[in-house]
This record gives C-alpha cells, structure tokens and sequence, in this order.
C-alpha cells in the first residue's frame, strides 16, 4: 500500500513536471539517492528522485472514539515523509525543477486534490 502511494505521487508529480517544461522523457523517478556501495545511483542523473525517509504513525486520529463493530480495530492512520531532490547537472534547472514540486503541493493543497487514490 505505502509504494502504490509514493508511485501515484511519483506519477501525478512527473506528469506535472513533463508537462510545464514540455518534456517527453520521465522526469521524476523513486529511487535511493546511492548504492550499496555509497556511490551516487547513475539512474538518477538529471532527474527528480522521490524516496521515503520515515514512516510514523498517527497517535491523534486514535484519540478520538471510534465506533466500530465488536473485534474490529480502529483505523491506522500513517505518516509517510518523503524527500524530494533534484540531481541536475546544471544548479539553476534543479532550482527551477525543486521549485515545481513546491508549486505541485501548492496546487494539491490549494484545491484539496488527492494524490493517491485507494
């Protein structure tokens, strides 16, 4: 469940991304920043990579009475913290690329859009 949510915000943010600087090859990727080995990962070289960095659980969403049947456990709500960076060779086009995943959230939050879908 957790990689089908960061996939479908890794998606919609290259779907933006492509279409406000007119690209046709993929622009965002989900991937760890290096190898096993410490080196750089060369797949992300001039792209956008999107990786999690914690995952916690919400404690306020349980605090709330919750009525449910007899057995049944409340929902889990989860927090997923993801990081976003930019490894382009040239330091104004990650600033600019870092910039339009700003605005994405912006929008996202701004019209209440949904980034996953269940």
């Amino acid at each position: 469940m957790i990689h089908n949510v960061v996939a479908s915000i890794g998606d919609r943010l290259n779907e933006y991304i492509k279409n406000e600087l007119s690209l046709s090859e993929e622009a965002v990727i989900i991937s760890s920043l290096v190898d096993l080995k410490g080196n750089v990962n060369p797949e992300i070289e001039n792209k956008i990579t999107i990786f999690l960095i914690n995952i916690e659980e919400e404690r306020t969403a349980k605090n709330g009475h919750f009525q449910s049947s007899p057995g049944m456990n409340p929902p889990s709500t989860m927090n997923l913290y993801l990081m976003f960076s930019a490894y382009l060779l040239i330091l104004f086009n990650g600033l600019h690329a870092i910039k339009l995943v700003a605005a994405m959230a912006t929008i996202a939050i701004l019209f209440k859009l949904s980034f996953f879908m269940m």
